[in-house]
């Protein structure tokens, strides 16, 4: 089946993303009950409600469309359309009164993503992007920054802890020390930055597929570049390094010596190192 044109279902995923920020929004800072899932993560009916909006506005438009989303599986659609949801990406943000997390939304077609949205209602920021279609912050088109060095680039990154416990501490420090600046923005805020060229590299040593399909089209679209810490173009490869492009081969090559074949050497206070990435 030959690609769609992309832009008629940007609407619908903004509208989507938007009012499932209203839910969130509405909860925030209220006293929300948590639950933690089998990988320790937390939820709440929050991201459920948030969630189970998307689906219907979706469903609404695309009743033959299917569905992957962080809170309630896979639900197989009629052809080869897939929605990737993240209700409330940066649920811990939300339960401290961080005024971080977005809903994530993506659209892949026959396995590749041809829709991204991202909605931030505490900032009033929405990142939207279609192939070949550009990239917009609040409908403006956006671009990445022109950083060629590695020197000169603004470094973002998830949690410390988590490069710790993969293994990855030595070329993370390598990175942030030859960095101009470095800042620990996790979850969609440091891709929204990457996307919207107000930083240079965002990484993280472990992610699931829904914190960063949107981006893959988003980062994209604006003129950057997103892969797995081995170079990797695959949003299931649990990895993720997101840059304006210049510099991402030399950080792959920073890395790819460490991968997964690599033994790691935890600290011996290592259950203080709790992996802080996943939460969504």
């Amino acid at each position: 089946m030959t690609q769609p044109a992309p832009d008629r279902f940007i609407p619908i995923a903004i509208l989507a993303a938007e009012a499932a920020g209203q839910v969130a929004l509405r909860a925030f800072q209220t006293n929300v009950e948590v639950e933690y899932k089998a990988d320790s993560t937390p939820v709440t009916m929050v991201d459920r409600k948030a969630e189970q909006t998307i689906r219907d506005i979706l469903r609404q438009h695309f009743p033959t469309h299917g569905f992957h989303g962080e809170e309630f599986g896979k639900e197989e659609g009629k052809d080869p359309f897939t929605w990737i949801i993240d209700p409330i990406d940066g649920t811990k943000n939300f339960l401290d009164g961080v005024p971080l997390f977005a809903s994530l939304i993506a659209l892949s077609f026959e396995d590749e993503i041809i829709v991204g949205v991202c909605h931030c209602p505490t900032l009033g920021e929405t990142l939207a992007a279609g192939r070949k279609l550009g990239c917009k912050r609040n409908g403006e088109a956006v671009k990445v920054l022109p950083t060629k060095k590695l020197e000169d680039a603004f470094v973002v990154y998830g949690s410390y802890q988590s490069f710790v416990t993969q293994g990855y501490q030595e070329p993370f420090h390598d990175l942030c020390m030859r960095a101009r600046r470095t800042r620990g923005f996790g979850d969609f805020y440091g891709h929204l930055l990457i996307a919207s060229g107000r930083a240079d590299v965002m990484i993280e040593p472990v992610i699931s597929p829904w914190d960063i399909a949107p981006f893959q089209v988003l980062i994209e679209e604006a003129g950057g570049k997103m892969t797995s810490l081995f170079g990797k173009r695959d949003i299931y490869e649990s990895t993720c390094l997101s840059s304006s492009g210049y510099i991402h081969d030399e950080i792959v090559q920073m890395f790819k010596p460490y991968g997964k074949t690599k033994a790691v050497e935890l600290p011996d206070d290592a259950e203080n190192y709790q992996d802080d990435e996943g939460e969504t």
